[in-house]
């Protein structure tokens, strides 16, 4: 690994050396799209395309923890549109890219890893397709109620070591069944139903 490390330092000139085949699968394949995200240039978008259809979780996790390395519409537009979805985390670091997904109309797994109000979130996730989200910053000002616009979600992840969040307000939706949090301090798990799985982790 410290060697892929190595060649992904190199710069754009290693891009014309990496073995592209969109069929594999393999760790071949992982350490290419690997290597080609952390060069991060308009050189290397092309390789991230090849690998978009993939079936390996892997490849797809890669693809699309990438984006922030990259122009966010023209990588949206020829990466992250094409991914198939399933089990896949699509993770988003700036509102750009938030609204970008949200006019490819969603997806059902989102992870926030930047700073978003809660209002910002409601704006640009669609309630209809999201059943799982996680979000690594603490929203809303602490009081979570606003994540009940979100009918269909199923499983919630609160990874802000710091927050402070009262879950309350999230006992009235129907279809959640699990949170998962490390956050400094939870209020409201005695008022959740018992449908709900609380699931602290440290």
């Amino acid at each position: 690994m410290d060697d892929v490390m190595a060649l992904g330092e190199v710069g754009p000139i290693v891009l014309e050396f990496l073995p592209v085949d969109s069929n594999d699968a393999g760790d071949q394949a992982r350490y290419t799209v690997l290597i080609a995200s952390m060069v991060g240039t308009d050189q290397a978008i092309p390789i991230m395309a090849t690998f978009r259809r993939s079936r390996d979780v892997v490849i797809r996790t890669q693809l699309a923890n990438a984006w922030h390395r990259f122009d966010t519409k023209r990588y949206g537009d020829e990466v992250i549109a094409h991914p198939n979805e399933a089990d896949l985390f699509f993770s988003v670091s700036s509102l750009q890219e938030l609204q970008a997904l949200h006019q490819m109309g969603g997806r059902p797994m989102i992870r926030i890893d930047t700073q978003m109000s809660a209002e910002q979130l409601r704006e640009n996730i669609d309630p209809s397709t999201l059943w799982q989200l996680w979000l690594t910053r603490e929203a809303g000002g602490g009081d979570l109620s606003w994540l009940s616009c979100f009918y269909n979600l199923r499983v919630l992840h609160l990874t802000d070591r710091d927050a402070e969040v009262n879950v309350t307000g999230l006992a009235g939706m129907s279809r959640l069944r699990t949170i998962h949090s490390n956050c400094k301090v939870v209020v409201g798990v005695d008022k959740l139903p018992s449908s709900v799985a609380f699931r602290e982790y440290r």
